[in-house]
């Protein structure tokens, strides 16, 4: 399911801002692109994703916001500059440094000095992602209550039309034991044991009762898992798979215009219902 959070807030010296981002997936992906300092925070960052979520793909972003007001970067930027004078004298290097030297070793020199902190900085860190995380997943359930309205409606509409495929196959029947009678009739003989043995020869070829108590009963236990708590999308997608078998095979007993046109239109509202389920975890 796709969703949208943020957080932001002050670790430490600095304003961070934490965005993450989720779509559809058929399992658990997480991408997370973290400010050089907090990059071992990697795998606590995922931790915390899939104690929310179990299926998805999550997209997650951190930007450092360095307020005016902060002398972090110009005390990272001194330090960096005596370090570099020492490797010169060490090294006894004649040319000057330059401002382009400072900017080539700063983000090396600026994950150096925020590693002292780090275990400071983390909680806090980590607590503003936990807040992104807890705003997607507000998001995803508001989404989600839409989404099962949705359910709602298109199982009412299958319900309906399973019930109109069981009218509608005893009315084939109806109507080929009438077409047969006066068929039978035409020729100047009428056999009712000939016209009783041949319906039944009919019924049982369109004879599709068990597949419509399987498709009410996977009907039913889809509300049932749909409406229950837990991870149920594989459920679901597993249930909408066995609707589509059962309705393939009514498919191919049916007879008659009427009854096919029910048919494709089940299958129809089935396929809907089949990418739906995608977007539940």
């Amino acid at each position: 399911m796709t969703g949208f959070g943020s957080a932001r807030g002050k670790v430490g010296a600095t304003q961070l801002s934490v965005e993450v981002r989720a779509v559809n997936h058929r399992y658990l992906e997480i991408n997370s692109r973290l400010p050089h300092r907090f990059a071992s925070l990697e795998g606590e960052v995922a931790k915390q994703v899939r104690s929310f979520f179990d299926r998805g793909k999550f997209d997650l972003f951190a930007r450092e916001q360095v307020q005016e007001s902060d002398t972090q970067e110009l005390v990272i930027a001194r330090d960096c500059f005596r370090m570099l004078q020492q490797v010169r004298k060490d090294l006894k290097i004649k040319q000057e440094i330059t401002i382009s030297d400072l900017l080539a070793f700063r983000e090396i020199y600026q994950a150096r000095y925020g590693r002292d902190d780090l275990d400071k900085l983390s909680q806090p860190f980590l607590a503003l992602v936990g807040q992104a995380l807890k705003k997607l997943e507000q998001m995803r359930l508001r989404e989600g209550g839409h989404l099962e309205k949705w359910f709602g409606q298109h199982l009412r509409k299958l319900n309906r039309l399973v019930d109109a495929i069981e009218r509608q196959v005893k009315e084939s029947i109806r109507q080929y034991r009438k077409r047969l009678r006066h068929k039978m009739k035409h020729l100047g003989t009428v056999e009712s044991g000939r016209i009783d043995q041949e319906t039944a020869i009919m019924s049982d070829r369109l004879d599709v009762t068990e597949e419509l108590v399987r498709l009410r009963s996977h009907l039913k236990e889809f509300l049932r898992i749909l409406q229950g708590p837990g991870v149920i999308g594989r459920k679901l997608d597993f249930l909408s798979q066995e609707m589509g078998r059962e309705i393939n095979t009514i498919g191919s007993k049916s007879q008659g215009v009427k009854l096919s046109h029910q048919v494709v239109e089940f299958k129809s509202d089935l396929e809907k219902i089949r990418e739906q389920v995608q977007n539940i975890e």
